[in-house]
């Protein structure tokens, strides 16, 4: 459990901390803090909680067929990242360029 040092410096437990976040939410892990990392930290818990269950929702549509498929690409837009899947395993992931 974090608990509020009451700091007003960037200390190494606060580093430490925050490159915790930043693996767990799939930021690169450098010592930058930068505003988008802020917002998203600030957001409201009724929101996360919110988008989650939309996002369940949302892979309840997926097909339990693509499972069974031999090959399969997959492209995970918020991480920018594609896999590729050879019989049910990750054989290549690539980051991609997601937009118009």
């Amino acid at each position: 459990m974090i608990t509020d040092s009451k700091q007003k410096t960037f200390d190494n437990e606060l580093l430490e901390v925050m490159l915790k976040y930043k693996n767990r939410n799939a930021y690169n892990p450098e010592y930058l803090l930068l505003t988008k990392h802020i917002s998203n930290m600030n957001i409201n818990v009724h929101e996360r909680i919110k988008s989650i269950m939309v996002n369940m929702e949302r892979s309840r549509w997926i097909s339990p067929s693509l499972t069974k498929t031999e090959k399969s690409i997959i492209v995970n837009i918020p991480s920018f990242t594609l896999t590729y899947f050879k019989e049910g395993k990750p054989v290549l992931v690539s980051k991609v360029v997601v937009g118009k």
